[in-house]
């Protein structure tokens, strides 16, 4: 019986380091590159959910005025300035919505490929964590129980 209880305490001693070499090998070998892929897909979707979203927030440039020209007469001014406020008015006053849109469309497919990314990334986490040191913890078991149930030759 003592050698049983000496094989019961082995298990538990290196049970928890050898589960946990095995996960960290397991995942360098299987699970690495992907879950660098996933994780640049979503820096790279991060980025550009700023860019996109700088871009929507950002207000219309204001033209800035021409330096005074001392060639032009009154009336070049007057036109110019004119034509300028002009502009202005109809650029604001242009449709804004196909601009939307787009923008719309782009931030929610950078959104939805985040969220799939983000996913795999969950799964390839508890794989690692929980997964597979239960599945060697098991596999350990196993095999000691194996053991235990050999019957032992006395030595002589």
């Amino acid at each position: 019986w003592l050698s049983r209880l000496l094989l019961v305490l082995l298990f538990i001693r290196f049970v928890i380091p050898v589960a946990t070499i095995g996960s960290a090998a397991v995942f360098d070998h299987l699970l690495k590159q992907d879950y660098e892929t996933n994780q640049q897909v979503i820096d790279l979707t991060s980025q550009q959910l700023k860019t996109l979203s700088n871009a929507t927030t950002a207000a219309p440039p204001v033209p800035s005025p021409s330096a005074p020209a001392d060639t032009k007469s009154t009336w070049e001014k007057l036109k110019d300035s004119v034509t300028g406020t002009a502009n202005v008015i109809s650029g604001a006053f242009s449709n804004p919505l196909p601009k939307a849109l787009a923008s719309y469309e782009e931030l929610k497919q950078a959104a939805e490929r985040a969220a799939e990314k983000m996913i795999a990334l969950i799964v390839i986490f508890l794989m690692q964590t929980i997964v597979l040191p239960l599945i060697l913890v098991w596999g350990l078991y196993r095999l000691s129980a194996g053991v235990l149930a050999l019957p032992l030759r006395p030595v002589l």
